[in-house]
């Protein structure tokens, strides 16, 4: 089983009960559930872990995981993906530790270098040089249906998807306190308006956001404070930064 104690850590942590009847997204147990599910020993099994931890640690969208090349990915202190978003826009986001060294060995596992490698694709399929969305859906589907079968406490939402782990990141993210404006930016939405449907998830966190937005310039700064306040919040969210 993946042994992600970012992940694990989430088993102590209480996620507050929140309505879930805008979208189906998974809970941070939920998200741990998952990931503990793929064995990591084969390379189409460390594929699994790796591309559904990135899926869920970059909010990406199914088609802009497609589209990843291993050039995108850069290895550093603060290691970073570039995501190739709608309408040709990209944006660069942090990796949290634990998705890097996913990452890493899964690369490894392939023989491929982010220097020898850059024009390939992340995660090809077996039949062609990139995985297709319809492909992520049904490894999702595959997951999902394990996790539900194993632990039918959870997974009490219909018509999970690919799009399911995106909006679980940033309800996570607005649990953890991060600024509405700052989601916006990391899923790459146009609008703010259209960051504001998490806001029903949670009404609880409305107020405090709102006055966050008003006080605060400095995003670094205030993602500071928030995580200085929220030890109990899993690293892996913390880490969303």
């Amino acid at each position: 089983m993946a042994s992600l104690g970012a992940y694990n850590a989430v088993s102590q942590t209480q996620t507050p009960k929140v309505p879930r009847t805008v979208f189906p997204y998974f809970s941070a147990e939920e998200i741990r559930i998952l990931l503990s599910i793929p064995e990591t020993e084969g390379k189409s099994d460390s594929r699994d872990v790796t591309l559904l931890a990135l899926l869920y640690d970059s909010g990406a969208r199914a088609q802009e995981v497609c589209d990843i090349l291993i050039g995108d990915i850069t290895f550093a202190k603060t290691s970073t993906i570039r995501i190739h978003g709608k309408g040709n826009k990209t944006r660069e986001l942090p990796m949290s530790s634990d998705v890097v060294k996913l990452i890493k060995r899964y690369l490894a596992e392939r023989g491929k270098t982010l220097k020898d490698n850059r024009d390939e694709h992340l995660f090809p399929s077996q039949r062609s040089d990139r995985i297709t969305t319809a492909c992520i859906r049904n490894l999702v589907c595959k997951y999902v249906t394990l996790a539900k079968s194993n632990h039918p406490a959870y997974f009490k939402e219909e018509g999970y998807s690919p799009h399911s782990f995106r909006h679980s990141k940033a309800v996570h993210l607005l649990e953890a306190g991060v600024p509405l404006i700052y989601i916006r930016n990391f899923l790459g939405h146009e609008s703010v308006q259209t960051t504001e449907i998490y806001l029903r998830i949670h009404q609880g966190s409305v107020s405090k956001i709102l006055k966050e937005r008003k006080t605060e310039t400095n995003i670094p700064n205030t993602l500071e404070q928030s995580h200085s306040k929220n030890q109990d919040i899993p690293d892996f969210i913390q880490n969303a930064r």
